[in-house]
């Protein structure tokens, strides 16, 4: 078990969109050991609406999708009548061009992830983003 990956994070909820079924089945494999809830939304209007529903804890947010994409998803989510107005959004996306992660940051997100995911960015940004009292400390190192 890597040092990053060695905590729990019981509880805490977790939604994680992206078009791409493969993808959604990588990262839900890479945070199983982790503990924490999944649901998952295959475009930005699934997400938008579950967001709507549902308090999340942390939001992983594929940017390219059809029907309705990161971007227009978040702002969206970042509305003061939604429930998850607040919570961290982190962009996952394939663009490692200058200039993304700016854009991503301007439309609401909180931070960015560059495909393929790696498990210690991941969890590095679950440590940074989820609340303290989400992170079981017993099992970290």
């Amino acid at each position: 078990m890597s040092a990053q990956r060695a905590f729990t994070a019981r509880g805490a909820e977790i939604l994680l969109v992206d078009d791409n079924d493969i993808n959604r089945e990588v990262v839900i494999a890479l945070l199983e050991p982790l503990e924490l809830s999944v649901d998952e939304a295959s475009d930005g209007r699934i997400a938008a609406d579950m967001a709507k529903e549902k308090k999340y804890d942390m939001i992983f947010m594929d940017s390219h999708m059809p029907v309705m994409n990161g971007e227009e998803a978040t702002a969206e989510i970042r509305r003061p009548d939604c429930i998850n107005s607040t919570t961290p959004i982190i962009a996952l996306t394939a663009d490692a061009v200058l200039g993304v992660r700016e854009r991503l940051i301007e439309c609401g997100m909180n931070d960015y992830i560059v495909k393929p995911i790696d498990i210690n960015v991941i969890c590095g940004m679950i440590k940074k983003y989820l609340p303290e009292s989400k992170i079981d400390a017993e099992h970290q190192p």
